[in-house]
């Protein structure tokens, strides 16, 4: 746009100096100018017709860096010099769109790769999508619009920090029943009752048989699982406080990260905030934690009206476990009843 002024005031200067010298040699330099931009925007027509664009999402996950490549190849003799892309970044979690936009060149009959690098305050799943892509002409006037592709998805990844678990690390060490990992093929538990599969139920509870006889997947629901020791469970805060929630999603999957690594089986309980129903997800391997941090990373956080605090009471799930660790956020209230409890360790967030 600002171009397009400044050759706009250029052509009306031209003019002008025309119909105050009414000499032929301005009246060549305004035309002259003219011709030039009609030329340019004819061949950006054909420039374009020539440029192909393809992203790829690169994702980084020791690190939960994530990038996007921009690779741009021009099929043309004749260079292109401004192509502009906007790519709309959207977390699933907390709502919000951010835009990442480049600029970058081609020369004629070559392939030139970008790469934009994608950040987001909060954590989550990060939906990628091509606002525009668009072919400038050498005197940026006129652009044509690109087609391409759907870019795919990202995700922002909890850091992994120091956390206050002095508190939780101690409890935890606590009674040898704290410290059982499961091992396969020992599992004493009594099996309550048969249940449609959910997601978060342990796939190693599907009952195979009675599953291809209904036609539909169904675990067994057990009375006391023994594979786990320690529940873990959060409630989201209003969805406006995105820094509250982001600070509880971190602490859950850094807590759970360090269970992991001392060996302790647990149960995460959260609630499915798109269908407003607590579901549960049991970790005591790493591709199980993988799986719960993915789960995170793709529920919109938002506080419900039934909290999963008072659902563990109400169905007496508290009874199956150890110790218990409830995640909530600082400088929110909370009058729940676990907080009190002499079994659950309460981390502020």
């Amino acid at each position: 746009m600002k171009k397009r002024i400044e050759y706009g005031i250029l052509a009306a200067i031209l003019l002008g100096v025309y119909i105050w010298t009414n000499q032929k040699m301005s009246l060549w330099a305004m035309l002259f100018v003219l011709a030039a931009a009609l030329v340019v925007i004819l061949l950006n027509q054909l420039i374009a017709g020539k440029i192909f664009v393809h992203y790829d999402v690169i994702q980084t996950y020791a690190g939960g860096n994530a990038y996007i490549r921009v690779t741009v190849r021009n099929n043309g003799l004749l260079p292109a010099n401004h192509i502009e892309s906007i790519i709309a970044c959207e977390n699933v979690v907390f709502g919000g769109i951010e835009r990442a936009q480049i600029d970058l060149s081609v020369g004629g009959k070559s392939t030139g790769s970008y790469e934009i690098p994608i950040t987001s305050k909060y954590c989550g799943r990060i939906d990628l999508k091509v606002e525009c892509c668009l072919i400038h002409d050498w005197f940026d006037l006129t652009y044509r619009k690109v087609k391409t592709g759907t870019v795919g998805c990202c995700y922002e990844y909890p850091k992994e920090h120091y956390q206050e678990l002095d508190d939780v690390k101690n409890s935890l060490s606590e009674g040898e029943e704290v410290t059982y990992k499961h091992v396969a093929g020992y599992d004493v538990s009594e099996i309550l009752q048969i249940k449609e599969y959910h997601q978060g139920d342990n796939i190693k509870n599907i009952h195979w048989k009675l599953s291809a006889k209904a036609g539909k997947t169904l675990v067994k629901e057990l009375d006391c699982p023994n594979d786990n020791s320690v529940l873990l469970l959060f409630d989201y805060v209003a969805k406006e406080n995105k820094e509250g929630n982001h600070n509880i999603l971190t602490a859950v999957s850094n807590i759970s990260q360090e269970l992991m690594k001392q060996q302790i089986g647990h149960t995460v309980y959260r609630m499915n905030t798109s269908e407003e129903m607590v579901v549960y997800r049991e970790v005591f391997e790493y591709d199980e934690f993988d799986c719960l941090q993915q789960e995170l990373l793709e529920t919109e956080a938002k506080e419900s009206v039934y909290k999963v605090s008072d659902y563990v009471i109400d169905n007496g799930i508290l009874s199956r476990y150890a110790k218990i660790i409830y995640v909530t956020a600082k400088n929110v209230t909370n009058d729940s009843d676990l907080i009190n409890m002499e079994q659950c360790a309460v981390v502020y967030a």
